[in-house]
């Protein structure tokens, strides 16, 4: 399944897709950094596969899906929520 697709199953926008994944921790570790997040440990650079998250996209299934939307139903997004309201909030 390709994001788009998987992004229209769930309702979301396809940039929403990562941010809402970790929230429901639900990303593999960056195969570039092995999940640290720097590309250089020496050098402090940031990882540019996973912009310094340390994670990245899962292969997206329709067991994934599934398990998305048992989380979000679970309210496992509540907390990400929160977060981006509060965020929303104070930069108004």
């Amino acid at each position: 399944m390709n994001l788009p697709a998987f992004a229209t199953s769930l309702g979301w926008d396809d940039k929403e897709v990562l941010p809402r994944l970790r929230a429901l921790d639900l990303t593999e570790p960056c195969a570039r950094c092995a999940g640290t997040g720097f590309y250089d440990r020496f050098e402090g650079t940031k990882c540019f596969r996973c912009v310094g998250h340390g994670d990245q996209l899962p292969k997206l299934t329709l067991a994934l899906a599934r398990e998305v939307a048992v989380r979000v139903v679970r309210g496992g997004l509540k907390p990400y929520f929160r977060v981006k309201r509060a965020a929303r909030e104070s930069s108004a």
